[in-house]
């Protein structure tokens, strides 16, 4: 009965998503950039209505008048700095124009004992998405901290972008303005047990 109410849930918010997705043609980022989805107040009020407590929804807008045959957004798990988990998201190829799309992210968790698992639901514009579960982690007193980006960031051909970051620590957290310093500097979340990252790349 759990798990029934829970995917009824989920498929609810993803319903509700999708709406969101192809009604919120507000305003996009510039030329080459992806970056969170700017809502009108009704918008956010409905956001508001149907985020569930533990539960996080994150949008974002791209757009590129530059044309990528390849459009990849994926999550990676660290401990320590070593990546455990790759490549789990959406993998989209064959694009000859460029690009005007939507991305929503739902971030959920469940527990049992000591052990948390993460469920991660992707979905774009265009019909492509993805669910799926990451690596059960041994959360039992540790501390989190998490956000998305806040400002858009320039798509380069090839290069990662970091849109999401999570990380446990039994001590201090130490977050960054610049999430993309991740991407550059990896050895910053060597001191974590445990990091999850959303990345984006376009390329041809």
């Amino acid at each position: 009965m759990f798990v029934t109410r829970k995917n009824s849930i989920i498929f609810f918010i993803v319903c509700i998503m999708a709406m969101v997705l192809f009604l919120a043609g507000c305003s996009s980022p510039s030329h080459n950039q992806i970056g969170p989805m700017e809502l009108s107040d009704d918008q956010q009020e409905l956001m508001d209505i149907i985020t569930i407590p533990g539960h996080e929804i994150l949008l974002f807008d791209f757009e590129t008048s530059d044309t990528f045959e390849n459009v990849e957004i994926w999550l990676d798990v660290y401990s320590y700095g070593e990546l455990i988990e790759s490549g789990q998201g959406i993998h989209q190829v064959g694009h000859q124009e460029p690009l005007d799309g939507r991305l929503a992210v739902i971030i959920s968790s469940t527990r049992e004992d000591y052990y948390q698992t993460f469920h991660w639901t992707f979905t774009m514009s265009g019909g492509a998405g993805a669910r799926f579960e990451s690596p059960p982690i041994e959360s039992a007193g540790l501390g989190r901290a998490f956000g998305a980006i806040r400002e858009p960031v320039d798509i380069q051909d090839g290069q990662e972008i970091i849109l999401y970051v999570s990380k446990f620590s039994r001590g201090g957290i130490r977050m960054f303005d610049d999430f993309q310093a991740f991407a550059e500097q990896p050895e910053l979340h060597e001191e974590y047990p445990y990091v999850h990252i959303i990345k984006a790349r376009f390329s041809n």
